[in-house]
């Protein structure tokens, strides 16, 4: 039996049966191996094409455009390093107009820098305001 990838002739039990056609698969078990390990991503951030294990799982999910795993663990790296500096740089409250550490603010993901507008002072005072 001739494989139609490699072309070349082999003997039928190197070729596995294919339920979908009721028959052996045209390609040798080879073949189909090597097909599977040529799958390529593209990372939206390295811009390199890369083997599907350099990816997380769920790149496969979004199309196979994604972040592989190197600049993932960049990126995350880098936001830990951002998240570390930004516990020594002082912001000022809405409300009340003091300024405050960045760890006095609660994380709100919809504003610009992470942080939401109002220290978590003046948060409880407004909690305890709407409680009663």
């Amino acid at each position: 039996m001739i494989c139609l990838r490699c072309k070349k002739d082999k003997n039928k039990d190197e070729f596995d049966f294919d339920p979908a056609v009721n028959r052996l698969s045209t390609y040798c078990r080879l073949c189909v191996w090597e097909q599977r390990n040529e799958l390529k991503y593209f990372c939206a951030t390295c811009g390199e094409r890369k083997h599907v294990d350099k990816f997380h799982e769920d790149a496969e999910v979004r199309g196979g455009v994604s972040r592989c795993m190197k600049c993932t663990a960049k990126k995350k790296k880098n936001e830990r390093e951002k998240k570390k500096r930004a516990e020594y740089i002082d912001r000022v409250c809405v409300t009340c107009g003091t300024r405050k550490l960045y760890a006095e603010f609660k994380i709100n993901a919809k504003t610009k820098d992470g942080l939401h507008p109002v220290c978590n002072a003046c948060l409880e005072i407004r909690r305890t305001k709407n409680a009663r």
